[in-house]
């Protein structure tokens, strides 16, 4: 099934219309499904060192739109500044439309200034998905 010879297909490529222009550009990109499985939803890191992460989402998986305005993860207990988007994960028991989104951070933080990246977590919530069957 996979054994095939795999080719890019740049006009594809959501990077420049669908998640952060080539400049700054992103790291990253995490992809899931939604709780409700209908739209595909990408969270990354954005190469700018901002305590932020931009999210887009697509129907179909190809075709992606961004999300207007990144955002905020600013967290003085953590860091603040976004290093890596490392994980998306729904988390129904805190309502529809919850995510659990793991990352790391480094910079200021409530001990000081965090030399080392720290693990953190944000909930976000999808507030389309949440007022669904509202």
């Amino acid at each position: 099934m996979f054994a095939g010879t795999w080719t890019r297909l740049s006009a594809l490529n959501p990077l420049d219309s669908g998640f952060r222009p080539a400049s700054p550009g992103i790291e990253n990109p995490v992809v899931v499904r939604t709780s409700d499985g209908a739209w595909w939803v990408a969270v990354y890191q954005i190469c700018e060192g901002s305590a932020s992460v931009g999210v887009s989402w697509s129907r179909d998986g190809v075709t992606w739109t961004p999300q207007r305005g990144d955002v905020q993860l600013g967290n003085a207990f953590c860091g603040d500044t976004v290093t890596t988007a490392c994980g998306l994960v729904a988390e129904p028991s805190k309502g529809k439309g919850v995510y659990s989104l793991l990352y790391t951070a480094l910079g200021a933080c409530s001990s000081g200034t965090c030399s080392s990246e720290n693990v953190c977590r944000a909930y976000l919530i999808n507030t389309a998905e949440q007022q669904l069957d509202a």
